[in-house]
């Protein structure tokens, strides 16, 4: 017989904790996707952006994105998913995915991790630069 489109069986709930802009990177999601037969359309997503403390609720199955922080500071969020209780998200958070953290004493601290944001950074603007003085 023919396959129903089901209702979701988990809700994406994300919480900015600070605003979130075109510059830090917002999420891309494709509208439709999570609708039965539709994730592999082809269609330009929309990007949300939010102010910190706002929320945004979406079917877990929508086709959705982080996009790149081009900022200094971090962008963190609060993540919540509202699941049927029998839903277990394997494809994001699966023990196969993480079986090779590096030990905390090896991981960048914040300092490091905006230290090195702001050197990429600034490797992007004066490629920028470049480009606008070159005179051919």
């Amino acid at each position: 017989g023919k396959r129903k489109h089901l209702p979701p069986h988990c809700l994406n709930v994300f919480i900015p904790l600070t605003n979130i802009t075109v510059r830090n990177g917002g999420t891309e999601m494709i509208p439709g996707t999570h609708k039965l037969g539709e994730f592999d359309k082809d269609e330009d997503g929309i990007i949300l952006l939010a102010k910190a403390g706002e929320l945004i609720l979406f079917d877990f199955r929508l086709k959705h994105r982080g996009l790149s922080n081009h900022d200094v500071q971090p962008r963190p969020l609060l993540y919540l998913q509202y699941c049927i209780p029998a839903f277990q998200d394997n494809a994001n958070f699966s023990s196969w995915r993480y079986q090779e953290l590096p030990n905390i004493d090896e991981q960048a601290g914040r300092g490091q991790r905006q230290a090195k944001r702001a050197d990429r950074m600034a490797t992007d603007n004066s490629d920028d630069s470049d480009d606008d003085n070159d005179d051919n």
